[in-house]
């Protein structure tokens, strides 16, 4: 636990602490939990990139330190120095066992290698056109598709608003909180007479589905791309914007890196097991960006991987059924149609495309009054295979076009403007590339020179050759260690799990894990469950359990069942399993009448020694005051779940409940919204149904559960520390609990984990 206070100048008594560090202080990024102690995160190190609009300055971080907030072992190390930081491969170096290693090194490195960006003056996660449109959704309503430090600093977002409005200003308006944005951030100066235009260009690269070349490929099942990244140009004087993206191809496939030319594509799921994932992704494009123009890049020559992929992601568009002008395809072959590098028939693609960039338009504000003069209403979305080269180099020339309507509308298309206007362009763009394929892909990008020139010469290809060997080499050799480092920093909400199954001191006997919804809960899933996802988290939990450093046990998977959405796992020491016998596992379906499997228990029994335990994994009926319902249900499993020779729950001497038991708190949503936020858990407490329930021996007579401390765990916005507000306004409610019984049992711990990606905290 980490307490926080907000203390004015007046209030602070520094005579009892002592300067770690004589380097300035640009904001925090957040909180880590590493090794059983807690991190704060400081930007140590800044530079301006320049201004996008007046009064609107965006920063590159430079460098970030970690400090113990627990202890001071960590305090004199040196792990400042940058010089390498940008080639050095991402593994802890080669150290003896009394060298002292900062846990955060790696965290640190990839913070300070120049492709992170932060402002305090804006919302740097959202385009100018959804600033101006949602600017009464507050300071900090972000788009969590872009802030990489969206769960470090979600416990000081907590804390934050739980301060009255004055301390949230005062708060604010000191900067202390940093959110950051990974990708590209440029900014040119063009003189035309005596107006001044300021070109930018921002790339925002996805922390959804991120990583590096061969480690993050195509979608994932809830439709976020690898390599997905928001592109915008701005100019200052008449804030004129236009937004595109890029993205890896949204079907599910792989592709290994060991091999130097050509990388065997394989497509991971057939049409119909892939639709889905599509569906919600364009689902998500239409809804942001109105409608989308799917400009694919990739090879049209058959038999080939990439006609292979761009077949499948044609097939999958097509099965979208979603009106032309709303979502459509664009095939064109770069490679084939601009072969021996006449890229001037690229010339070809935006003849094509001339309807939709005329129709889409661009987004205008006049600075002086803050009217909007025009919106986009579409994008146009561009794939290669990476996603990067021959990405950049169309991404540039669509800019350049709607950049050239722009400019003449505003009289600014003389040569003797034009030119200097489109050189800055191009050369933004081609840094735009160069930094972008730096992150995903380890080197610049190919065929920058030609974006930045508008040539093609010796020099250039043999340039683009030597990074292309690069690529193979860091592509395979150090991109792995990379990758573990990204999914450090953007996959907390499995570290917020590993933090509890490692947090103890000591090494348990025996771990018990449950899940719910671990399989989405549709109609197929109700009837017949599947056990695929199930097994691939038995293998992660294996894994995570054995890599505990300095752990001297070794951990087996011993039992595992799943019912549709619960499922429950037992790991226990591979010493202890000779004491370990009557293993045993049994189902109950209490949802449609019994058949159903959307509600109901999976429970999992053994004997250790002479001691017996039992371990259910529950989900209860649903609804606000249905608390009858869940009282029933709790009934039909504690009589109805048996095992064999008939050994129900109650008969064992240790019993654990791990369940989302659906209990509300009953209130109205005004008034537990008041409580949540005025921190008034006492009032809350009073009004939980399980616990009304329990005092009257209703259910779990005999039971105990722990002090709860924490806030409702249920609902939330996904992604969100905010509460339903969707139109069902479900009310907050405790409904994932712990509940135990047993002479010898004593909790230790009972908190819950800050995990965004879920719509409750487990």
């Amino acid at each position: 636990k980490t307490m926080a206070r907000l203390l004015p100048p007046s209030e602070f008594e520094d005579s009892s602490w002592r300067i770690l560090n004589a380097r300035p202080v640009f904001g925090c990024l957040g909180l880590i939990n590493i090794q059983k102690e807690c991190f704060v995160a400081i930007v140590t190190d800044c530079v301006s990139v320049g201004r996008i609009r007046a009064g609107e300055e965006i920063y590159r971080i430079q460098s970030v330190s970690f400090y113990s907030l627990a202890s001071s072992k960590y305090d004199d190390l040196d792990f400042s120095s940058r010089e390498n930081w940008e080639t050095e491969e991402f593994d802890q170096p080669n150290a003896s066992p009394t060298t002292l290693q900062h846990p955060c090194l790696q965290l640190q490195k990839l913070f300070s290698i120049g492709s992170f960006y932060f402002t305090p003056d804006f919302d740097l996660t959202k385009t100018v056109q959804a600033r101006t449109s949602a600017a009464s959704m507050g300071v900090h309503a972000f788009d969590d598709h872009f802030l990489w430090n969206r769960f470090l600093v979600s416990g000081l977002l907590d804390f934050r608003a739980k301060l009255d409005r004055k301390k949230q200003m005062d708060l604010d308006r000191g900067g202390f909180l940093v959110f950051a944005i990974r990708g590209y951030v440029g900014t040119e100066h063009v003189y035309a007479d005596d107006e001044k235009l300021e070109l930018s260009v921002i790339s925002k690269l996805s922390c959804k589905r991120a990583g590096t070349r061969f480690n993050s490929r195509g979608i994932d099942d809830n439709g976020h791309v690898a390599n997905f990244v928001e592109a915008i140009l701005y100019s200052d004087q008449a804030c004129y914007s236009f937004t595109q993206v890029r993205g890896s191809v949204p079907v599910f496939w792989e592709q290994q890196g060991m091999q130097l030319v050509n990388h065997k594509i394989q497509i991971a799921r057939g049409p119909s097991a892939t639709q889905p994932a599509v569906n919600r992704h364009f689902k998500e494009l239409v809804d942001r960006y109105e409608a989308v123009s799917n400009v694919n890049l990739l090879s049209e020559r058959e038999n080939t991987g990439e006609s292979l992929l761009g077949n499948a992601y044609n097939t999958a568009v097509q099965q979208l059924h979603m009106p032309e002008n709303v979502v459509h395809m664009v095939n064109f072959d770069l490679h084939a149609e601009c072969k021996g590098g006449n890229y001037e028939n690229m010339s070809f693609l935006m003849q094509t495309i001339r309807k939709d960039l005329d129709s889409y338009g661009y987004f205008l504000m006049d600075p002086d009054d803050n009217q909007i003069v025009c919106t986009q209403k579409g994008v146009f979305r561009t794939n290669c295979m990476d996603c990067l080269d021959r990405t950049n180099l169309v991404q540039n020339e669509i800019s350049r076009l709607s950049l050239t309507n722009f400019l003449t509308n505003r009289g600014l298309n003389q040569r003797r403007y034009f030119d200097g206007i489109m050189t800055r362009h191009a050369h933004l763009w081609a840094e735009n590339g160069d930094g972008l394929s730096k992150i995903y892909a380890g080197t610049g990008a190919l065929k920058s020179a030609f974006t930045r020139t508008g040539k093609v010469t010796f020099m250039n290809v043999l340039s683009d050759a030597t990074r292309s060997v690069n690529r193979f080499y860091i592509n395979n050799f150090q991109d792995k260690a990379r990758q573990e480092v990204i999914d450090q920093l953007l996959l907390l909400g499995l570290f917020f799990l590993l933090f509890f199954l490692l947090g103890s001191s000591e090494e348990p006997d025996i771990y018990a894990v449950a899940f719910q919804e671990i399989v989405e809960l549709s109609p197929q899933q109700v009837m017949v469950t599947d056990a695929d996802k199930r097994k691939v988290w038995e293998q992660e939990i294996e894994r995570t359990l054995n890599s505990r450093k300095g752990g001297e046990a070794k951990y087996v998977h011993l039992r595992s069942n799943q019912l549709v959405g619960a499922a429950l796992m037992i790991y226990v020491k591979s010493s202890i399993v000779e004491n370990i016998r009557n293993v045993e596992t049994a189902i109950k379906k209490t949802g449609i009448m019994g058949i159903a499997g959307n509600k109901g228990a999976v429970g999992i029994r053994m004997e250790y020694g002479d001691t017996s335990f039992c371990f259910i994994a529950a989900h209860f009926a649903s609804g606000h005051s249905n608390y009858e319902d869940r009282n029933n249900d709790f009934h039909t499993i504690n009589q109805g779940l048996t095992f064999l020779r008939g050994r129900s729950i109650s008969s064992h001497d240790n019993i654990m409940w791990m369940s989302d038991l659906n209990y509300r708190v009953a209130l109205s949503n005004e008034e537990v919204s008041t409580c949540v936020y005025g921190g008034n858990l006492d009032a809350l407490l009073r009004a939980d149904q399980l616990q009304n329930e329990m005092r009257l021996q209703r259910v779990f007579s005999g039971y105990e559960e722990g002090p709860i401390t924490f806030m409702p765990t249920y609902k939330y916005d996904n992604g969100t520390n905010v509460y339903d507000t969707s139109e069902k306004q479900r009310v907050p409610g405790w409904t994932d609990r712990i509940i135990f019984k047993g002479d010898h049992l004593k909790q230790i711990q009972y908190a819950r984990a800050e995990l965004y990606t879920s719509d409750h905290r487990p």
